[in-house]
């Protein structure tokens, strides 16, 4: 949740400080730097964590942490060839020494968040979340603090120098790997195949997902209409970012969890999870994006300022369509139990279909196309990706009562836009979102859409909070399974 903050936070500051056309191009670079992880990184952090998982829940922690070690070096050794690419890159392109220095910097901050990177990923193979958040508080606070001050005193140089300040605590604690001694345990070779195979297929189907699920749609845009055309794009991106967040943290255990359900031969338990899983991150999904989509108007000018007003359809479009994302869940199935190459080939015709509509569409429509050519491509990926799971790995998905989720989401969108369209300023926006929530309570109420184990779940989770905010929310979810 920090770290969404931070996000939200820079996102908004940069925005401002910026202005339109200087936003765009930060945007652009971060993009870049997501897509040149995603193409030098072999999915060696993703199998990291998968094998880092598997061989705790079989009781080898020893060579857990010399897999890591092992991925280690070499995951280091690819980031370094794709910052050295993107510093040539920039030098050759640029000629001023200004543009060159913002991209040696550039090219650092990359490889400082890659070995950061993998660090968080073994974390969360050993699942150990509460180290991962102290983790995130501190580089969210170098973050906040190293981007606003840096632009107000830099421009675009200073917030490419604090997106680098805010990758330096995992990376500074991933250097363990080199300095704790050598590998204690040997590596059997069958293990290294397997943990090679799996990173192989990754790699692909992350390279693939690039044109579906990461932000694509900014390199066609930067192309065709210029820098304040990303921007009116990553506006949306970033608002969408605060919404999914949360549900999401939740979703983040789950590769380890199916993984380790894999190694113990636990087939039953994934289906319970990966059912209650989808239900449980839909409900908290859906009013977050549809939610947010209705307050989009009043909000989003409020926030990034006047000259963002035209972006306001083009975030509408991409909060509504974000509530995909509770397909994570069944992406961390497909994962954890070792059968990525579903989403390799799934992603392959994504990708084609991406790229027509990138080429068809954004060249006309730019902003608007790019966001509704997106979402119309996850739609389509998030059903054949239900369909495989349910009919070849034999784990259903709860279609009704995601359904009936999705119906008390709409109506509580419905009710918070009404009250935003005629309520202006943050004031309907407070209003909105307090009534649009009560509204969305009754609904799952009425409809019965939420069943009484997943309230049991929640219930148990609500427990872990402090006492004031947990019994009143303890309360409300015994209410929506049914009880007076």
């Amino acid at each position: 949740m920090t770290a969404a903050l931070a996000n939200f936070v820079v996102g908004v500051t940069t925005a401002r400080l910026l202005g339109p056309d200087g936003a765009g191009r930060l945007a652009y670079l971060l993009w870049l730097s997501e897509t040149t992880a995603v193409f030098v990184g072999f999915g060696l952090a993703s199998s990291a964590s998968r094998f880092v998982a598997e061989l705790s829940g079989q009781g080898h922690p020893g060579q857990a942490v010399s897999l890591a070690r092992w991925l280690y070096v070499r995951h280091l050794g690819l980031a370094s060839l794709g910052a050295l690419a993107l510093c040539g890159l920039g030098l050759w392109h640029f000629g001023s020494l200004a543009e060159a220095g913002t991209w040696v910097c550039f090219s650092a901050g990359f490889f400082v968040n890659a070995s950061g990177t993998f660090y968080v990923s073994y974390l969360t193979g050993q699942q150990r979340f509460d180290v991962a958040a102290r983790i995130s508080a501190a580089s969210s606070l170098l973050l906040i603090g190293g981007v606003v001050a840096g632009t107000a005193c830099l421009r675009l140089l200073g917030a490419v120098l604090g997106y680098l300040a805010g990758s330096m605590p995992a990376a500074l604690l991933g250097l363990r790997f080199l300095i704790t001694g050598r590998e204690d345990f040997l590596i059997q070779p069958h293990l290294r195949k397997r943990c090679l195979k799996f990173a192989l297929v990754t790699w692909l189907a992350s390279l693939l997902s690039v044109f579906v699920w990461s932000r694509m749609e900014v390199f066609f845009l930067e192309r065709y209409s210029g820098p304040t055309a990303v921007a009116m794009f990553a506006v949306g991106i970033t608002l969408c970012g605060l919404a999914t967040r949360v549900p999401l943290l939740l979703t983040g255990a789950l590769l380890p969890h199916f993984a380790h359900c894999f190694g113990a031969g636990d087939s039953s338990g994934i289906k319970r999870t990966y059912a209650a899983a989808t239900r449980l991150t839909a409900f908290m999904l859906f009013p977050c994006s549809l939610g947010l989509a209705a307050v989009m108007p009043t909000l989003l000018p409020y926030l990034f300022g006047e000259a963002f007003i035209p972006a306001v359809p083009t975030a509408m479009v991409l909060a509504a369509f974000s509530l995909l994302a509770f397909s994570s869940v069944g992406s961390a199935l497909l994962y954890g139990s070792e059968n990525p190459s579903f989403i390799a080939w799934s992603c392959a015709l994504g990708a084609v279909l991406s790229l027509g509509a990138c080429l068809l569409i954004i060249p006309r429509w730019g902003s608007f196309g790019a966001a509704c050519s997106r979402s119309a491509v996850q739609v389509a990926m998030v059903g054949l990706g239900a369909w495989y799971i349910s009919s070849r790995l034999a784990c259903p998905f709860p279609a009704r009562a995601t359904g009936r989720i999705l119906l008390a989401a709409v109506l509580s969108a419905v009710c918070a836009f009404l009250l935003a369209h005629n309520v202006r300023g943050p004031a309907g926006v407070a209003v909105a979102v307090r009534i649009g929530a009560a509204a969305y309570l009754v609904a799952v109420r009425a409809l019965h859409a939420l069943p009484q184990q997943d309230c049991n779940a929640l219930r148990l989770w609500i427990e872990k909070l402090p006492v004031p905010v947990s019994s009143l929310m303890a309360r409300t979810v015994v209410w929506l399974g049914g009880a007076e």
